[in-house]
């Protein structure tokens, strides 16, 4: 079971443009929202749902996809 799934990215702008219609369709909240990425669902207590999109922390990863 999963509560909550965290995509990666080296553009969270662009990111959050893309999922941003998307959950808001699929009737997800939008949670909070930086310059590192967004969140939509609910995270109280145990009852947690949601996507979390953000800057990944392991730059090395997305060069690893291209090459």
């Amino acid at each position: 079971m999963f509560s909550y799934i965290m995509l990666g990215t080296n553009d969270p702008q662009a990111s959050y443009k893309f999922y941003a219609p998307l959950m808001r369709v699929l009737g997800h909240p939008l949670d909070g929202r930086s310059e590192k990425g967004a969140a939509w669902g609910t995270f109280k207590d145990n009852h947690t749902t949601g996507l979390c999109v953000g800057r990944s922390e392991e730059r090395r990863v997305g060069k690893e996809c291209r090459s």
